[in-house]
């Protein structure tokens, strides 16, 4: 392809022009484009095309935009409407919020995941001082919100439990456990049970 038609093609797809692929389907030695500011105007590209039809092609494109004129009068380029620019607005406002509350999630389990490993080094400490006290070997269901999910070693840290003897309830059917992607995760109100019942 000749290095003056591949500059036209890039500048007609940078210029936001659509090119026309069923046509690309029948055809494969030219590109039709078109433009929403002239939905009726098509703008053709061919393989054997000179040089100057090329440039030709390219300024009229420009023109189509708003970027060039065909007399003497300089024309604006078209202004973007306000219900666009509405738009454009709440999509961004959406994706920022959508990122925040998704930071605000993380945030709040990295938060859980310090504070119950905090927690279990303390009560591991507590142990060593105080001497082996087989009620603080207990699994405990302290701060264990009820609706959040967690895996095999976030129960095990909150609880004070071995990963092996959450993974062993759950295999013996006395923790439900959920499948989310390759992890498998249990709710805090499902471990609740299960250690006041049979872990307790």
């Amino acid at each position: 392809m000749k290095n003056y038609i591949r500059s036209a093609l890039d500048t007609l797809t940078a210029l936001d022009f659509r090119l026309d692929h069923e046509d690309r389907k029948l055809r494969t030695d030219r590109w039709i484009f078109t433009h929403g500011n002239s939905p009726d105007e098509r703008l053709t590209l061919n393989f054997k095309m000179s040089e100057q039809a090329a440039r030709t092609v390219v300024q009229r494109a420009r023109q189509v935009v708003g970027l060039a004129t065909s007399d003497s009068e300089a024309k604006p380029r078209p202004k973007v409407s306000n219900r666009d620019r509405l738009e454009r607005a709440a999509e961004t406002k959406q994706r920022e919020a959508a990122r925040s509350l998704a930071e605000a999630k993380y945030a709040e389990r990295e938060a859980q995941r310090h504070a119950t490993a905090i927690a279990g080094h303390r009560r591991d400490l507590d142990r060593l001082m105080r001497g082996k006290d087989p009620a603080q070997d207990a699994p405990r269901a302290v701060g264990i919100p009820d609706h959040a999910l967690f895996t095999v070693d976030q129960v095990a840290d909150m609880t004070g439990a071995t990963d092996r003897a959450v993974a062993l309830a759950i295999r013996n059917g006395k923790l439900e456990a959920y499948q989310c992607g390759k992890v498998v995760k249990v709710k805090g109100a499902d471990v609740r049970a299960w250690l006041n019942g049979d872990a307790a």
